[in-house]
């Protein structure tokens, strides 16, 4: 749970536990949030600095998302207690989100695999001006062309096509 530091106990918000005023400094004042919704903890290092965050469960969006509890750039010390405490059906909760990311990354990888030209597939030509458009064929070619990537395709009259990559889509 990160621990989150502020000047006066008046200010502390809704939800803050364990309010508690620091040994030695009258006006400062540190509470706990996110109690049993912490996942993970991470350091981002800068040029000079380093910043502190944590991966905490937000219930209302039912995903994670980061919470910077210290920094090198201030003194923040105390905060510095800050650890992991996600309860057992958070990390499940978590665990399934993870799982469903991974499937919908999985899916739009291989949306883009099936959508992108290679030898083999059939292709259609749906831009450009030197070859017809409608032109549909097999792709015979995938390289590095004068002006970028370009690909051949061979059309059921056995004629060669040359454009570019950009001018086709894969019809299967």
């Amino acid at each position: 749970m990160p621990i989150i530091r502020m000047t006066s106990k008046e200010n502390a918000p809704e939800g803050a536990i364990n309010l508690r005023q620091l040994e030695d400094h009258e006006n400062l004042w540190l509470y706990d949030t996110h109690h049993g919704l912490c996942i993970s903890e991470y350091e981002r290092n800068g040029y000079n600095d380093s910043d502190f965050y944590m991966v905490v469960w937000n219930e209302e969006k039912q995903a994670p998302e980061s919470l910077e509890f210290a920094s090198t750039r201030g003194w923040s010390y105390p905060c510095y207690g800050s650890k992991p405490d996600a309860t057992p059906e958070i990390m499940a909760k978590y665990q399934a989100w993870e799982a469903e990311q991974a499937r919908k990354y999985r899916e739009r990888m291989a949306a883009e695999e099936a959508a992108r030209p290679e030898r083999g597939k059939t292709l259609k030509v749906v831009r450009g001006r030197k070859v017809p458009q409608g032109t549909v064929g097999a792709c015979i070619w995938v390289g590095e062309g004068r002006w970028g990537k370009r690909v051949g395709i061979k059309d059921e009259s056995g004629a060669v096509h040359w454009t570019a990559i950009t001018n086709v889509e894969v019809v299967q």
